[in-house]
């Protein structure tokens, strides 16, 4: 049942994380630079896709591989999907196969608040160290 809500391995065809910034759905300004802050700092121990939060969605939520993809580009994991790591419902590198798809770590700005860090550039230099 848990491999369900883990079940996304790639962004959607519209995902706010895409490279792609013409294909990917419209967030107002900073909002993916929010989304990130909280998913890295634990504010939010998932971020769900899109197309499982509506009323009209059949089925259950499941997690945004973009998101997900784009937190593990950035140094970090959503705390859901570390759980389910270390529970073994899914393999550690379950959203690599999204990288190559998500935007890049420094395409999602500055502003981002993940490890007690200020800017994305303080997170960028952690993980290089």
């Amino acid at each position: 049942m848990p491999e369900r809500f883990f079940s996304l391995k790639s962004p959607c065809a519209n995902c706010p994380f895409l490279k792609d910034k013409n294909a990917s759905v419209y967030l107002r300004k900073g909002r993916r630079e929010e989304i990130m802050s909280e998913v890295l700092s634990g504010e939010n121990v998932v971020f769900h896709c899109h197309k499982t939060v509506y009323e009209n969605t059949k089925g259950p939520r499941r997690v945004c591989a973009g998101a997900a993809s784009l937190a593990k580009k950035m140094g970090g994991n959503m705390a859901m999907v570390q759980i389910a790591e270390r529970m073994g419902v899914i393999n550690a590198d379950h959203y690599d196969g999204a990288h190559q798809l998500v935007m890049d770590a420094i395409e999602i700005g500055t502003g981002i608040r993940a490890k007690g860090v200020d800017t994305l550039v303080e997170v960028l230099k952690l993980n290089s160290d």
